[in-house]
């Protein structure tokens, strides 16, 4: 059974060849070992456009030594691995964790999409939060609409930096 253990700072930033990215513990389970994280992350979106990069997150499973994680954006298999009560704090550390790489990135654009083609109101009302956090840090929705995959997705910019 998974248990909260929620830490919401200091986040280490990382980089990989992907990008940049904040891992944050939210569960573990003691007696199979597993430990669940929320992965915050900036990846580089030539194809967005010039300085621009995608903003995603994902919920990583751990297992013991040996064993692959598993990853996912769904939040319907995620729910399986994120006790009620550390639920209402993801949504915070994933905005907290986009400012933080905001500040250390400094991007241009910033592109984000939903993963599903038809979303639950409650994916929709994230994306509205960290639309709003991006406006507080001097971004603009420039786009937004549907993908050719008929996702979400809003592209947003920063103009004078």
């Amino acid at each position: 059974m998974f248990v909260a253990t929620v830490d919401l700072e200091p986040f280490e930033i990382e980089e990989d060849e992907d990008g940049y990215f904040v891992l944050v513990e939210i569960a573990e389970d003691p007696q199979s070992g597993r430990t669940v994280y929320v992965e915050s992350r900036l990846s580089p979106a030539p194809l967005v456009g010039v300085g621009d990069w995608e903003f995603s997150f994902s919920i990583i499973v751990l297992y013991d030594e040996g064993q692959q994680p598993f990853v996912t954006q769904d939040r319907n298999v995620a729910a399986e691995f994120i006790p009620e009560d550390a639920r209402p704090a993801v949504l915070r550390v994933v905005a907290d964790c986009l400012i933080e790489l905001v500040n250390q990135v400094t991007p241009q654009g910033i592109y984000r999409v939903t993963k599903e083609v038809n979303p639950h109101p409650k994916a929709l009302h994230k994306h509205d939060v960290l639309t709003n956090c991006l406006k507080l840090k001097g971004y603009s929705v420039v786009e937004s609409g549907t993908d050719p995959l008929q996702r979400r997705f809003w592209h947003m910019r920063r103009y004078g930096c």
